[in-house]
């Protein structure tokens, strides 16, 4: 049958984490999934159950003629972000090599970590998928349940199906395993000269149709060899209309605007307006792209757009409590091309509207949005500054500020209401997405109004410092608006996760909602979408290498039916020595962080924190008994692939999703949390342990673009104020913003040569771009931080902060290996970690 329906079964709530009964102290993997290791005396994790050469050229297909040969692979690299980093190791160690953490003072490499390599041949390497799309936090799969469980490392995989563009493949017939359905990839085993190919998955034996070789578009007979899906790992098929149960959706944008006094004083209506009105002919779609614009203050503002108009009218529905369409649905979503004059007279129009009242009835407008949109799905997003307060589920500002590390703090992490969560899965059955932009310093509820994004399926942005009196605000808004509107889009989507026989989902973290056990509904998906699964063991992996394939179904902007489908090759590890060199720091601390949010909203943050300690200690401790028992008892000791782990950890733990006391302001705290459920993988680490450059000794080649137009980048410091040197200047890079310290005895020449002016008061503090200058060093920092801003998704503002001024508090709360009221240094945390881990070694 085809993969999905679009209609049934019905949506099942997601599950409940493993880790909320009872109050755990660390997050150590259920028996079911988890893993071990042995002692030093065992070989390096060459696997001693890796294929052959021979072996592997008869998996990836024979060479002789009747038979698939081995892949000639010409899949082109992951895009990359242009930046080079010097590398500061003198030689490189083995990946299971031990780490004595205590004599390491500086131990952050000079270059972002990359994901583990993963031992297999060169042509399995090639064929893989890209670790920008998938990655694991354990970049191999353990034999057993056994094995995961004495290792407590966690087994899960981060994928980001969206994310690069791959091969399309336009075939009649698309090969698909008759028992798992399973698609063919580059790691089928051809037998039988060529005529059956067996699932690498399931084991199970396929026929292959006569005329797989045809290709009818071309007319040609093509070599097996070169077919895209028999040489990448990730491919886009086009789907016949067995994937699909209804015409493909169109793409439909309604756009949801707050008028109230908030909104209006804060410029954010105009700001709003302007940025759809530039993007008007650029916004994703075709010649069916339709699109609606709803107001809302103490009433929902309907806006007839029908294109024989000579201008907009508006339609007031002022019964808030019982909402209804106040006019035919034709005329309120219309064709963007036959009503773009009038759809743009009207963003004009509202942008030069004036306040009426301050209250706001977001409840009542989600009501008559699903009534407009429930019968074609699509897109919501909605512009918000006010607290919803009167309508259909008005919600309540605190009496009293929510206190942290009290009995009121769950409280405060937790939605006041199911409204917003039930509202969100009603959307979803209608293929309905909500994407959510609140600006202003009021408090919005985030804890509340995020569940839309989480069962939407959308996203959420806040926009704290927003006013349309900074111009850099104003740009930021506009630049990720821009993204928004331009950035490709799959329509009514669902993701599943196939695997290995003897492997399963155990959990999931994203935004989306789940239809069965593996099967995720996604009304819309994007480049900027990510999604974790938890996975678990449950029977011995017999063979070399185990599988984990996606495969997303969904409309494209232009209406059709694709699937594109990521299939990743793990080694099978037979000891723990192989596990923990194939331990992947990131993905664990990226999965650690999710679970630290469910941890912290079902029980308390204190909880939270104390499971990342935990874990961190089990696992030197685990390693020490199981890989480095022969060690001194004084040493605390990780592998390779780990030593960056407490680093990491103590970075989280102090970042300001988990922060205690409240100086962090409630709706940062739940916008962070909600962000670390679903940032992707490629830019977690700098939101959690930014980047820090110092920029006044670049030397060399440093900030000047090389005849590939790649930027070599500065050596990466240690967050902590030993790095700052006197008469420095420093950048740190978060994905959020990049912040630029100048220290109060930098030379006033300097200064000329960096911004162009004698004194740092005289430099613009709200800088839309960094300033041009005729120095060689103003030319290489613009490069630099031009670099860094294509790194991320969003727009990051360019904050100049003199030490001598307060505002070096904001640069200096990043500085996390340092003590601070709360917590250790991060070399006293290395000590106390290394007395609770010999307690249990």
């Amino acid at each position: 049958p085809p993969p999905t329906s679009l209609s049934q079964p019905p949506m099942q709530p997601p599950p409940t984490t493993s880790f909320s009964q009872p109050p755990p102290t660390s997050f150590s993997p259920s028996s079911s999934s988890t893993t071990a290791f042995s002692s030093l005396n065992q070989p390096p994790p060459s696997l001693q159950r890796m294929p052959s050469q021979p072996q592997m050229n008869q998996r990836l297909g024979s060479t002789n003629s009747s038979a698939c040969p081995t892949p000639s692979i010409s899949r082109k690299p992951s895009v990359s972000s242009g930046l080079i980093h010097p590398s500061l190791a003198t030689q490189q160690k083995p990946p299971n090599a031990p780490v004595n953490m205590l004599t390491q003072r500086t131990i952050i490499p000079g270059a972002p970590v990359k994901c583990p390599r993963a031992q297999m041949s060169d042509s399995y390497r090639r064929a893989n998928v890209s670790s920008r799309i998938m990655r694991t936090t354990i970049n191999g799969v353990p034999e057993s349940s056994k094995l995961l469980k004495d290792c407590r490392l966690p087994l899960a995989v981060h994928i980001h199906p969206f994310a690069d563009t791959v091969t399309v493949v336009n075939r009649h017939e698309i090969q698909r395993c008759r028992s798992c359905r399973t698609y063919i990839n580059p790691f089928v085993h051809f037998s039988s000269a060529g005529t059956h190919w067996r699932c690498n998955l399931c084991q199970v034996v396929n026929e292959v149709p006569s005329n797989y070789d045809y290709d009818p578009v071309k007319g040609v007979v093509l070599e097996r060899s070169k077919r895209p899906e028999l040489n990448s790992a990730s491919v886009e098929y086009v789907a016949s209309m067995d994937y699909t149960l209804r015409p493909p959706q169109p793409c439909v944008h309604t756009f949801c605007i707050d008028v109230s006094a908030t909104a209006v004083e804060n410029g954010m209506v105009s700001v709003v307006c302007e940025a759809i009105l530039d993007d008007l002919d650029n916004i994703q779609g075709d010649s069916r792209t339709r699109v609606a614009i709803l107001t809302f203050d103490n009433a929902v503002y309907f806006h007839n757009l029908n294109a024989k108009l000579s201008q907009p009218q508006q339609l007031v529905m002022s019964d808030i409590d019982d909402p209804f369409l106040p006019h035919v649905p034709e005329d309120l979503l219309v064709s963007l091309q036959d009503s773009k004059k009038i759809v743009a007279a009207l963003l004009t129009s509202l942008a030069k509207q004036e306040a009426q009242t301050r209250d706001c009835c977001l409840g009542s407008l989600l009501e008559s949005v699903h009534i407009l949109m429930r019968g074609i799905g699509g897109r919501v997003a909605i512009f918000l500054s006010s607290l919803p307060n009167i309508g259909i589920e008005s919600l309540k500002p605190p009496q009293e500020l929510a206190a942290m590390d009290t009995p009121k703090e769950r409280e405060a992490l937790n939605s006041q209401t199911g409204f917003f969560k039930e509202f969100a899965m009603k959307g979803c059955r209608s293929h309905m997405s909500f994407d959510l932009f609140l600006f202003g310093i009021s408090f919005h509820d985030i804890a509340t109004l995020s569940e839309l994004a989480q069962y939407g399926a959308g996203s959420l942005q806040y926009y704290p410092l927003f006013s349309s009196k900074s111009k850099a605000e104003v740009r930021k808004v506009k630049c990720e608006l821009s993204t928004y509107l331009t950035r490709p889009i799959g329509l009514e989507a669902v993701m599943r996760l196939r695997t290995s026989t003897g492997i399963s989902i155990d959990n999931y973290h994203g935004n989306f909602f789940v239809r069965s056990e593996d099967l995720l509904s996604l009304p819309t998906v994007n480049p900027d979408n990510s999604y974790t699964l938890q996975l678990k063991i449950n029977e011995k992996q017999t063979e070399q290498f185990s599988f984990l394939q996606v495969a997303l179904l969904y409309t494209n902007s232009t209406g059709s039916r694709r699937i594109r489908v990521h299939t990743l090759a793990l080694p099978v590890l037979q000891t723990p020595v192989a596990v923990f060199a194939h331990a992947d720091q990131v993905a664990i601390v990226s999965l650690l962080a999710k679970l630290g949010v469910d941890r912290a909203k079902s029980h308390k943050l204190q909880d939270a924190r104390d499971a990342m300690r935990n874990f961190v200690v089990d696992c030197a401790a685990t390693y020490r008994k199981l890989c480095a028992a022969n060690y001194p008892n004084g040493q605390f000791v990780l592998p390779e692939q780990l030593k960056l782990l407490p680093l990491y950890v103590n970075a989280l733990m102090r970042h300001d999703a988990f922060k205690p006391g409240n100086a962090v302001d409630i709706d940062r705290r739940l916008y962070c949390m909600s962000q670390l459920k679903v940032i992707p993988i490629r830019i977690f680490l700098d939101f959690v342990y930014p980047r820090l450059y110092a920029l006044h000794n670049l030397e060399g080649n440093i900030g000047v673009k090389d005849e590939k137009n790649r930027l070599p980048m500065p050596i990466l410091q240690h967050l902590s104020s030993e790095s700052l040197s006197s008469g420095g200047i420093y950048l740190l890079a978060t994905s959020e913003a990049l912040y630029i310290l100048v220290r109060s005895d930098v030379r006033p020449e300097t200064i000329m040569e960096f911004f162009g002016v004698n004194d740092l008061a005289q430099i613009d503090p709200d800088m839309e771009k960094f300033p041009v200058v005729e120095s060689d060093v103003n030319s290489r920092v613009r490069n630099i931080v031009s670099g860094l801003q294509n790194l991320y998704p969003s727009f990051q503002r360019i904050h100049v902060i003199a030490e001598s001024t307060a505002a070096r508090s904001v640069f200096y709360k990043y500085l996390f290996d340092d003590r601070s009221n709360s917590f250790l240094s991060y070399y006293e945390f290395l000590n106390s970690l290394h007395r609770e881990a010999a307690k249990k070694a």
